[in-house]
């Protein structure tokens, strides 16, 4: 299975425990922590799949934001799909870098509005545009 496949599959699992989650589980500490766990790892592995992506349609990306800007000049993503990805990207580094800094009404709002979904379908338009990954 090519390395695309595996990141597309941690990253459908993710997305299929964030479906379980309701508000009032957010008002839980541990699940609310589970949560931002599972939007970070979702995160990385979009990140992860941008990179490779960009690479095996020959370019060199300078950072991960500058990966799904090389994504949407070779088609994979548009306009809209590479804001919200360049948005994933600046909450992942927020969760990283400055993780006491995240507010918990962003983290209610992705999941509660399930903004997660949209993840999950850049995912998808990376896979369909190199199905033949290694």
């Amino acid at each position: 299975m090519g390395i695309l496949k595996e990141l597309a599959q941690a990253l459908a699992s993710y997305t299929a425990e964030l479906e379980t989650y309701s508000p009032e589980d957010l008002r839980d500490p541990k699940k609310y922590f589970g949560a931002l766990y599972l939007l970070q790892s979702q995160s990385q592995a979009l990140i992860d799949m941008a990179l490779r992506a960009a690479a095996l349609l020959g370019t060199s990306p300078s950072g991960y934001i500058d990966a799904g800007r090389k994504l949407k000049e070779k088609g994979v993503f548009t306009e809209e799909d590479y804001r919200i990805y360049a948005d994933v990207v600046r909450f992942r580094n927020i969760l990283v870098h400055k993780y006491m800094m995240v507010k918990e009404e962003v983290v209610r709002e992705i999941v509660e509005r399930r903004l997660y979904r949209g993840v999950a379908e850049l995912a998808r338009r990376i896979l369909e545009a190199l199905p033949g990954d290694p």
